[in-house]
């Protein structure tokens, strides 16, 4: 589903960065996009460190991002893209079609979200849409996406981790993948200190008495949301 007016002129020759840190689906994407006139891989990166220097060396008409970068979401870095570079739209491609992480992500700046079991040629409407100043939903998330806000605020459907913030919900996930609070402080360049605080907001926030709630909680969203 294509939204909003589109009013920029696009480029011929449509330059991409792509982000995805398995190497074999950034190769096979990065093969596909380059076989069709008109569209150029510029760079890519495998990782969320590499983005920015990435782009300012290469400066893209779009950025082609995977929402997930190893354990970790990456609504902290579309936040910072929209902050630091607001004319550049970036497309989020995801297996993720949760629609909680769809609306996160568009709320963080993404212009674009779509699910990787869409064709081809979806793939290559929705640069070219959201290059041109759209707003992109592929077809299989926009009615989810939409029941999805239509249901906010009925407490028999509301998903309760709708309340955390998106750092929260960083840790949230992080919990549920086992990680200790080290690891998660090393994940997220944040202290521990920092991480425990965000552990006991969250357990605040979903009525969870222990360590061992929270952790099972966890645990239980992660075997529903697979990344």
């Amino acid at each position: 589903m294509a939204t909003e007016v589109c009013s920029r002129p696009v480029p011929r020759n449509l330059r991409i960065v792509l982000v995805e840190d398995h190497r074999v689906v950034r190769a096979a994407l990065a093969f596909l996009l380059s076989s069709r006139q008109g569209f150029e891989v510029c760079g890519e990166a495998g990782s969320s460190e590499e983005v920015e220097p990435l782009l300012d060396r290469v400066e893209p008409d779009v950025v082609l991002m995977d929402l997930m970068l190893g354990s970790r979401d990456c609504l902290d870095l579309i936040q910072k893209l929209h902050r630091d570079k607001p004319e550049l739209p970036v497309l989020i491609i995801s297996s993720l079609g949760d629609e909680m992480y769809v609306r996160r992500a568009l709320r963080a700046g993404a212009r674009g979200f779509m699910v990787k079991t869409e064709p081809e040629e979806q793939l290559f409407a929705a640069l070219l849409h959201v290059v041109a100043g759209g707003v992109y939903l592929c077809e299989s998330l926009s009615s989810r996406v939409l029941q999805g806000i239509l249901k906010v605020g009925h407490a028999s459907v509301f998903d309760p981790i709708e309340v955390l913030s998106d750092r929260e919900l960083q840790v949230f996930n992080l919990v549920g993948q086992g990680l200790t609070p080290k690891r998660m402080a090393e994940q997220l360049s944040l202290s521990i200190k920092t991480i425990e605080a965000h552990r006991q907001n969250i357990r605040q926030k979903l009525n969870l008495d222990s360590s061992t709630a929270l952790v099972q909680q966890a645990s239980l969203w992660v075997s529903r949301h697979p990344h």
